[in-house]
């Protein structure tokens, strides 16, 4: 025999698919107000963030390519610890800027023979053409302008640790050796934007110091009371050596 339900349960089952379908169509109603606002803003960050990434991957590029072109140097130079017994470190007595030592690198054929550009950094300083072929002028075409890197004077061959080559934004005639953990580096704002620090110490290591570690117990660990050689107005040369 069927089973038989009461009117009230056959009333409920004939309308619950109607209740159903109604509270289903309500729930996809769409987005409100609200929450279209929020996708908007969410989209707008994250295509600024998007923006500014694309934007610093030239800036970072060549940077990376100057550190790799600064490393070079150090090598050619520290070379000069086997075969003549100690490196041409620069001194304050011998040089008054950067860009008389990188030079008198080369004429003691220290450094081979290259590219002026791989002793600047394509986003700062101005574009020299040409390489070094023996000759003053070709001596000449090289420039403060066209110089990327600074130099720490009166090191020994024993300061492993300590800062060589440094970016020329550092402004600062010395190493500082008293200082506070949290006493930020002295950058020109101008490049870089002061954000960063491009360094070569004493050892090989090649770093691009960022925001948190532009401090001075970073740079000079060893506490240093060093010159620090900058780029300079080079005087003209006259002979090759």
């Amino acid at each position: 025999m069927a089973q038989s339900h009461p009117p009230e349960a056959r009333a409920f089952s004939r309308n619950s698919p109607q209740i159903f379908l109604k509270h289903r169509s309500s729930s996809c109603s769409g987005f409100t107000r609200h929450e279209l606002l929020a996708i908007v803003v969410i989209s707008i960050i994250l295509l600024a963030v998007a923006v500014q990434h694309v934007l610093s991957v030239p800036r970072n590029q060549s940077s990376f390519t100057a550190l790799r072109n600064a490393r070079g140097i150090y090598v050619n130079i520290f070379v000069d610890v086997v075969e003549s017994g100690g490196p041409r470190l620069a001194t304050s007595n011998d040089y008054n800027n950067s860009t008389d030592y990188l030079k008198d690198l080369l004429v003691s054929e220290t450094l081979p023979a290259q590219s002026w550009g791989e002793f600047g950094h394509k986003l700062v300083t101005e574009p020299v053409l040409g390489r070094y072929d023996g000759t003053p002028d070709s001596l000449n075409s090289f420039q403060p302008q066209h110089n990327y890197w600074s130099v720490v004077a009166d090191l020994d061959a024993e300061h492993i640790g300590s800062p060589f080559l440094i970016s020329r934004n550092l402004s600062s005639e010395n190493l500082k050796p008293d200082y506070g953990s949290k006493e930020k580096l002295p950058l020109d704002p101008m490049i870089h934007k002061g954000k960063k620090l491009l360094v070569i110490f004493l050892g090989g290591n090649a770093n691009m110091l960022g925001q948190r570690h532009l401090h001075w117990d970073v740079l000079n660990p060893d506490r240093l009371d060093h010159i620090i050689l900058h780029p300079g107005d080079a005087v003209e040369i006259q002979d090759a050596k």
